[in-house]
């Protein structure tokens, strides 16, 4: 009788490890499969932004020749010292640390020298017609680029048009945005 009891329950647990080996290596394989086809959807999505968006808007850029510049009102020590050294005398520390530290950097300014105008419709056709791949922070910066142009000769309305060799800042944030993400995305797909 003990025999008996003892082949049964071998049985039982012998059974029990084969089911329970099946069904772990049924979720371990759809697990596997999941992030795989998770991943190659990712990689494809990753390729077709750089095809169909990024390429084009990059190959619009390589055309013109983008100079920009900042100006730096305190640039020397002895300047901002100069002009902290009020603030010091009166015991305002903090604001005399302040002034200290600020060069009096200016916003930085941008303009084409040669290549046109800057191609926002062409990049927004390019764009809209490749909606699907586009990320949101390009969709924004198109968007604020379009408003700056607008209040740009809406600013100017006595003369009816921008100048086009000045980029807004909006424009110039765009442009090295499309740079960036094209040189990303390049790293990224293209073998080394």
């Amino acid at each position: 009788m003990t025999f008996e009891v003892n082949n049964t329950i071998a049985f039982i647990t012998g059974l029990t490890g084969i089911i329970g080996t099946m069904i772990t290596t049924h979720r371990w394989a759809y697990k596997r499969g999941l992030n795989n086809s998770e991943r190659e959807r990712k990689n494809t999505a990753l390729y077709n932004r750089y095809k169909f968006i990024y390429t084009p808007l990059r190959q619009m850029l390589m055309d013109m020749h983008i100079s920009t510049a900042i100006s730096v009102k305190y640039g020397f020590f002895s300047q901002r010292w100069t002009r902290s050294i009020k603030d010091f005398k009166k015991l305002k520390l903090i604001s005399g640390i302040k002034k200290l530290k600020d060069k009096g950097v200016s916003k930085r300014i941008a303009g084409i020298d040669y290549g046109g105008e800057f191609p926002l419709n062409k990049m927004q056709k390019i764009i809209q017609d490749n909606l699907e791949w586009a990320d949101p922070r390009i969709l924004s910066l198109v968007q604020w680029a379009e408003r700056a142009q607008y209040d740009g000769i809406y600013q100017n309305y006595n003369q009816k048009t921008r100048d086009a060799s000045m980029m807004t800042s909006e424009e110039l944030e765009l442009s090295d945005y499309i740079y960036d993400k094209f040189n990303e995305l390049n790293k990224k797909l293209m073998p080394k």
